[in-house]
Parts: C-alpha cells; structure tokens; sequence
C-alpha cells in the first residue's frame, strides 16, 4: 500500500502526455535504429509500442464504495481501473482535488473524520460532493486521454512511415 498522497494536484495533465508522448516517440527511434526489418515487422513494433504507451482512463466504480467505520473516522474504499498514475496528474482546465488517500493496488482509501460532521446527512453531503468532484475529474481527464490516444497513433503511423523510409533507402 502507497503512503497518503494527495490525489489530482500533481504534474500538469498537458506536461504528462506530452513525456508520454515523447517516451513513444523515443522507444520508435530506438527501434529503427536496430537496422533493416520488412514492413510487416516494423508494423507490429508500431503496434507494440502504441500499446505500450497509451493510456488507459480512470474509472471509478462507484457503486462498490465501501465504508469502514473506525473510532472517530469513517474510511470509504473506493475501487478504479485504468492507469493509477493518472491520480496523481493535475487537470489543465479545472482545480485538483486536495483528498489525502492511501491507495491499495486497485483502490483509493480516503477517510473523513467524523467530529467534522454533526450527522449522518452532513457525512453522505461530504461523500457526494468529493465523489461529484472525482467524476468531474475524471471526465475532463478521460477527454484528454482519448484526443491523446488518438493523437499518439496518428503519429506513431506518420513517423514509423518517414522512418521506415529512412531504414529502406539506407539498404539500398
């Protein structure tokens, strides 16, 4: 299990996928410098390495949230798929979230304290909202992975093609 960490207020959402973006495009380089190969080849490793470097949007399954009652704090378990790095990658366009979690594997756990609350309603206020906030996130973030994913295999296509160029007349 990760210590706490701060979910939404890390790296700019724009800076990650541009390293993203430079990470594949440094992994095909890499590749067309290993020397000649057929097409057929060299379009698998295309597709490998979009497969590597592509992102997988967060989902939160919000109807699995669990709630753990602990002395004088409520703890909610709350399930995602997708990339768990992008908890930590800030949205451009909208405030982070500033919830202190603990995440474990699939899992954030984030815990409200209960003398903050004067009852049970306040406390499913407090819940809705930071999960209203979460799927905000989310969406804007999901937005930008897919332009990014497609993005990324438009140009993987244009520069596996200028580089197999490169690699086929280097034969000659």
């Amino acid at each position: 299990m990760e210590d706490r960490f701060v979910i939404f207020t890390g790296t700019i959402c724009s800076t990650y996928l541009n390293r993203m973006r430079d990470y594949a495009m440094r992994d095909l380089e890499n590749e067309t410098k290993k020397g000649k190969t057929n097409f057929l080849k060299f379009s698998k490793i295309v597709e490998k390495i979009y497969n590597e470097n592509k992102i997988e949007s967060l989902n939160f399954s919000y109807d699995e949230i669990r709630k753990i009652e602990e002395k004088n704090r409520i703890i909610f378990s709350l399930p995602f798929s997708g990339s768990g790095e992008l908890l930590k990658v800030s949205p451009d366009a909208i405030d982070g979230l500033k919830l202190p979690v603990m995440r474990k594997e699939e899992e954030i756990i984030f815990s409200l304290k209960e003398t903050e609350f004067k009852d049970e309603h306040e406390i499913k206020e407090e819940l809705v909202n930071l999960l209203t906030k979460i799927n905000e996130i989310c969406s804007f973030l999901k937005k930008e992975i897919e332009n990014y994913n497609k993005d990324l295999a438009n140009m993987l296509k244009e520069k596996s093609v200028e580089l197999y160029e490169k690699i086929s007349f280097r034969t000659w």
